[in-house]
């Protein structure tokens, strides 16, 4: 006769493993989520000029990490989520949106977590560009200047 301690090492090892998967995602997010150590390793890039920030290349690439990272909760073009779509939005501050993006923003009990320890800043403010570039008041993408 079979020993069924001996045969139900399956579901106990899948138990294992799930719970070391768990301890590894909270060690994982903890610094980025709680402003740990990793934001204020990261060095602040300045602010870039309006027109850095109509750059089509810019915006570009701003898309494309808004849509790994932001999509989720704001959808592909801002207009999902508890917040004023992004397409309807004028006159909106640049710095805002970056200091909203690095710090977080709590209000009620809608809350968006701080980026800045697991973001780099030169990528936020392209983050920017291309929030930027969805407003009602966006004059349009300019050309990246001609390498030297």
């Amino acid at each position: 006769m079979m020993n069924k301690q001996n045969t139900s090492r399956g579901p106990r090892a899948h138990a294992s493993w799930m719970a070391g998967l768990v301890l590894l995602s909270f060690t994982v997010l903890e610094a980025p989520l709680s402003g740990g150590a990793i934001a204020d390793d990261a060095p602040s890039a300045a602010r870039p000029s309006d027109d850095d920030l109509r750059r089509s290349d810019w915006i570009a690439a701003g898309r494309a990490k808004f849509i790994s990272v932001c999509a989720y909760c704001h959808g592909s073009k801002g207009n999902a989520g508890k917040v004023k779509s992004f397409t309807e939005r004028q006159n909106w501050d640049p710095q805002f949106i970056h200091d909203t993006i690095v710090n977080g923003r709590t209000r009620g009990a809608n809350v968006m977590p701080p980026w800045g320890g697991s973001i780099p800043d030169d990528e936020i403010w392209r983050i920017v560009a291309y929030i930027k570039s969805l407003s009602l008041d966006f004059k349009g993408p300019i050309e990246a200047p001609a390498a030297k």
